[in-house]
């Protein structure tokens, strides 16, 4: 019973919203893919943006299954309204017992209404491949007696922004420390950005700084239920325009819940609703699913 409830907070964790690779959560067993196994993880994240003002500068950045990705705010004239589908795939690769490699991708359909008071409402639409990203994450502390730790690196191997791509244009390191008190986890993820120039001569985003602690809780055997606080820190642009620029600092709630709908797959519904600072609201829809065939001991009882 206690190691079915911890599997539970544990696949429920990976599709969490959390900075960096999602697979990135406090689980034990199935923390990494099981080694030389796969999984496969898909998903559709809904993003809603409202600003006023005259000068809402650099990206906003949403997190979508292993990706953290950034959505243009650009200059925001008067009231500018934005709703964006963002849809994401992905594999996952057990090296070894302790070392996972991972890629994905995601692509973007974008609403975007602006009203320039006194002047004229606009709108426009646009359909775009996001990103491609590669990770590689790495488990350093078993949890024995004490909280266990996962670091992992990520790179932007492709990313669109505005009308031009970038190449290996974003990197993040961070790390994940957990610990159980069954049927509770509680966790830590602090991750950073480093954002360098985009071939789209916009200028460079600014560093992304993140911290997510969460608790996740198992309700049952296959229901599980998790909330926590994301902050993050982005520095200023450094813009290539000469538009002023500041540094922003934002705190947002993350819950959801999860579901393990059989021995293979895992489902999760999740949100993310800003508390302070700039930014919007985003749910989730995530699936987690096991390939190759099932050893007895990862079937349901």
């Amino acid at each position: 019973m206690i190691r079915r409830l911890t599997r539970m907070v544990a696949a429920t964790a990976a599709l969490a919203p959390c900075p960096a690779s999602a697979q990135i959560v406090p689980t034990l067993e199935e923390l990494l893919t099981a080694q030389n196994r796969w999984r496969a993880d898909a998903g559709l994240s809904y993003f809603n943006h409202k600003a006023t003002g005259t000068a809402a500068r650099g990206p906003i950045y949403i997190q979508v299954g292993q990706n953290v990705i950034p959505v243009a705010t650009g200059v925001v004239p008067k009231t500018r309204n934005v709703d964006s589908l963002v849809a994401y795939a992905g594999l996952r690769y057990g090296h070894s017992a302790n070392t996972e490699l991972s890629f994905s991708g995601t692509g973007s359909y974008t609403n975007e209404r602006t009203l320039l008071e006194g002047f004229n409402h606009q709108s426009s639409n646009s359909t775009n491949f996001s990103s491609l990203s590669l990770a590689i994450s790495h488990r350093f502390l078993k949890e024995r007696g004490s909280p266990g730790l996962v670091a992992y690196l990520e790179t932007g191997a492709v990313e669109h922004s505005h009308d031009a791509t970038s190449y290996f244009s974003s990197f993040t390191a961070g790390g994940t420390l957990y610990r159980t008190i069954d049927p509770v986890v509680l966790s830590l993820n602090a991750s950073y950005r480093l954002n360098l120039p985009r071939h789209d001569k916009a200028g460079r985003p600014g560093n992304v700084l993140m911290l997510t602690p969460q608790v996740g809780f198992a309700a049952n055997e296959t229901v599980t239920l998790y909330g926590g606080i994301n902050w993050q820190l982005q520095q200023a642009e450094d813009s290539s325009r000469s538009l002023p620029s500041q540094r922003n600092t934002q705190t947002a709630l993350v819950f959801g819940l999860g579901y393990r709908a059989s021995d293979r797959t895992t489902i999760s519904l999740s949100a993310n609703a800003n508390i302070s600072g700039y930014g919007g609201a985003q749910v989730t829809l995530g699936t987690v699913v096991k390939l190759g065939a099932m050893p007895e001991r990862e079937r349901l009882q």
